[in-house]
């Protein structure tokens, strides 16, 4: 295991670097600044510190304080795309033993210490997280350990059961809830995130496998995302959900980058996946990207939350920017014919990039600076394999993976702490929390009225 002091001197390996010195015009450049942001973010992560859980950034407590399970995810995956796209192993081991940390008993990214607080859309993030390390064949854990697809998908499998819970209960006919456990505030909300992250491991999962079962949940997350009008049919919007209260009919209007972003790229799967000859994958897939640069992306290339205006979103929305940059980037291996639409909007995003803050989002920021810079290395990449492709052996059957492998001692079980908080999520819903007046007045600026 590695220790807080090899942490720190891998930091060292990488001098820090302000974004305004970045030579971003050449491959080299690039590489080079890639190099010194991951050398900067790392120093954000204690998770092998003996006295902290691998794979978790300090654990969210209050506003302000500490990040949620999810980014600690989303940082993981960060570093997954990093080796992928420089061939940089310096911190391999390190994101491996992370994220078979925080597999759970069950192989399924359910781990004892988050249970209570996990919505389906931090599952996913985890999921996606060794969906990208099966697909590149990142150096594989142990025989011992479940290997990456495997841990995809039994998460995506434990939400293909919560769909068809959903369905037949009648209860909007379908979608996931933003939350898993009924005690939790977002129980009630379906959430677009947490759907269109389904149907992008699936789509994923899909191209892996070959599976027409697979397949049809895909197909079928999508319709429901547009016959309920969380895709606008007339502007291409994405709206971020609905509550179960009155079976989805009153749409939460508010527009994500996370949302757009991640539909795109499953629609990119889906239309290098399925036959040519049927240009429906392909029409949709050039709509959602259009979409999502056309919002979230200003003419000179700037990034914008277009639901944030200042000081009312908290910090961990900056994190949906890493993530958006990457999926669009991931997009134009999957959907070459949009490289030219995407990639010089990419270049100009990474060229808009402000100084870095040294405050409370100084994480965020630094994280989404290493995902934008990073994935300008995308055209020269390889693209994600299938398990025809790739090396390693996974069991890739269309059954659960989580009975070919038992529960392993090292992991966030083990450590699972005795209390937990109410998650207070990444969902317009939960923007600043379950509790006190600051999460109120957060929830009257951002619903105005809806709840």
């Amino acid at each position: 295991m590695f220790t807080f002091k090899n942490i720190a001197g891998l930091a060292l390996l990488a001098q820090s670097v302000t974004v305004q010195s970045m030579d971003l015009d050449s491959t080299k450049g690039i590489l080079e600044a890639s190099k010194a942001l991951a050398g900067d973010l790392i120093e954000f992560y204690n998770g092998n510190n003996s006295s902290n859980v691998p794979g978790l950034l300090e654990e969210y407590h209050e506003p302000g304080d500490g990040y949620y399970w999810y980014q600690s995810g989303a940082f993981m995956s960060a570093f997954v795309d990093y080796w992928q796209l420089t061939g940089d192993d310096t911190y391999n081991d390190l994101v491996s033993e992370g994220i078979q940390w925080q597999v759970g008993r069950d192989k399924n990214f359910m781990p004892a210490n988050q249970t209570r607080q996990e919505g389906n859309d931090d599952q996913a993030i985890w999921a996606m997280a060794a969906m990208t390390a099966a697909e590149y064949d990142f150096p594989a854990p142990s025989d011992k350990k479940a290997q990456w697809y495997n841990l995809a998908r039994n998460a995506w499998d434990t939400q293909r059961k919560r769909w068809d819970a959903e369905e037949d209960s009648e209860v909007c006919y379908g979608g996931l809830r933003w939350q898993i456990m009924p005690t939790n505030v977002g129980f009630t909300y379906k959430q677009t995130l947490s759907t269109a992250l389904f149907f992008n491991l699936g789509a994923r999962i899909y191209r892996w496998t070959g599976s027409e079962e697979v397949a049809d949940y895909v197909t079928m997350a999508y319709s429901w995302l547009d016959e309920r009008g969380l895709i606008d049919s007339k502007t291409g919007a994405v709206y971020d959900g609905a509550r179960v209260d009155d079976n989805c009919t009153t749409i939460n209007k508010f527009q994500w980058s996370v949302n757009a972003a991640s539909l795109s790229m499953g629609l990119a799967y889906l239309y290098n996946t399925t036959s040519r000859e049927d240009d429906t994958w392909k029409r949709l897939t050039e709509e959602m990207v259009t979409t999502t640069l056309d919002t979230f992306f200003t003419k000179n290339g700037e990034f914008k939350e277009v639901s944030c205006t200042k000081d009312t979103c908290p910090r961990d929305i900056l994190t949906y920017k890493a993530l958006t940059h990457r999926w669009l980037a991931v997009t134009t291996k999957l959907a070459p014919f949009l490289s030219d639409k995407v990639l010089p909007v990419l270049v100009k995003s990474a060229k808009s990039l402000k100084a870095e803050s040294n405050g409370k989002d100084a994480l965020e920021q630094k994280l989404a600076n290493f995902a934008v810079v990073s994935n300008l290395l995308i055209a020269d990449s390889a693209g994600p394999m299938t398990q025809n492709e790739t090396k390693t052996e996974d069991d890739s059957s269309d059954t659960t993976g989580s009975a070919t492998t038992s529960a392993a001692p090292t992991s966030s079980d083990a450590a699972a702490s005795a209390t937990t908080t109410a998650d207070e999520g990444n969902s317009a819903i939960g923007l600043a929390g379950s509790g006190g007046l600051l999460a109120i007045s957060m929830l009257i600026v951002a619903f105005q009225g809806y709840l």
